[in-house]
C-alpha cells in the first residue's frame, strides 16, 4: 500500500498516538520534545538523543527500551493509563495552536463533505476517510476517491481570509505530491478560504499534483543537525 513508504506499521510510537487518538503536535506539546522528533520517531529513526526516546517513554508510561525497540507487547498493559503530561495544557501558545487546529479540522471536515457529496450514489461516498489528518507524517489529510473509484490524496489547506494569503507546506506534503505526480496517482490540494468568515462563506479552489510543485517555496525554518 501507498502509506507503507511513508509510515512504518509496527512502530510503537505511533501505535501509543494512534490508539490514544492523540496528534503528533499534542504528543510533542506534552511530551516536551519538537514534533520533528515526533516524526522522526515514528519513521523509525534510530540516531536521535536517547534523552529524547526516554521523554517520549516517560510520556506513555514506558521503559525507553521500549519505544526504541518497538517492543508492542511491552506497551499493552499501558493503554488505560493517561499519558504524563510534561507541559501545561492551557498556556497561551496552546490555546493559540488549539484555535489554528479547530480551523484547520473545520477546513477537512468542509473538504471532506464536498468530497461526499461529489461521490453521492456511487459505493465510494461512505469510503472517503478524513482520519489522516490527525498523522502529519502521512502527508496528506484525505483519502477520497473518484467517480470511478479511482484514489485521490487530499491535502487541505484553511485561511479565515481570503485565497491570495500564503500557506504552508510540510517536507511530507511535498513529498507526497511528488510521489503521485512522478506515479500518475491522483493528487489534489484543497485551499479552502473564508472558512468560518463572518461575512463570505467558505470556498475553495483544487489544484493537482502539478501546480503544487510549480509554485513558489520560501523556506520559513530549517533543520540543523549538529556534527
Amino acid at each position: 500500500m501507498y502509506y507503507e513508504v511513508f509510515a512504518d506499521p509496527i512502530n510503537l510510537a505511533r501505535y501509543m498516538r494512534l490508539h490514544l487518538g492523540l496528534t503528533q503536535q499534542q504528543v510533542a506539546q506534552q511530551a516536551g520534545i519538537s514534533i520533528q522528533d515526533i516524526v522522526r520517531i515514528e519513521r523509525g529513526q534510530k540516531n536521535l538523543e536517547k534523552r529524547k526516546y526516554r521523554f517520549l517513554a516517560d510520556y506513555y508510561h514506558l521503559p525507553a527500551d521500549a519505544i526504541f525497540n518497538d517492543e508492542v507487547g511491552t506497551a499493552l498493559p499501558m493503554l488505560t493509563q493517561r499519558p504524563n503530561s510534561a507541559r501545561k495544557r492551557f498556556s497561551r501558545l496552546s490555546r493559540r495552536l488549539q484555535r489554528q487546529d479547530e480551523l484547520e479540522r473545520a477546513g477537512e471536515a468542509y473538504v471532506a463533505e464536498q468530497e461526499r457529496l461529489k461521490l453521492q450514489g456511487t459505493p465510494y461516498a461512505i469510503g472517503v476517510n478524513e482520519a489522516y489528518a490527525d498523522d502529519p507524517s502521512s502527508g496528506y489529510d484525505i483519502f477520497s476517491f473518484t467517480q470511478s473509484g479511482e484514489p485521490i490524496f487530499i491535502t487541505v489547506k484553511t485561511t479565515r481570509s481570503g485565497v491570495s494569503d500564503p500557506f504552508t507546506l510540510s517536507g511530507s506534503e511535498l513529498e507526497v505530491a511528488s510521489y503521485c505526480c512522478a506515479n500518475s496517482l491522483n493528487y489534489e490540494l484543497h485551499l479552502v478560504y473564508h472558512m468560518n468568515s463572518k461575512r463570505y462563506a467558505p470556498s475553495q479552489i483544487v489544484y493537482n499534483a502539478g501546480q503544487v510543485l510549480s509554485f513558489i517555496k520560501e523556506p520559513t525554518e530549517f533543520i540543523v543537525w549538529r556534527r
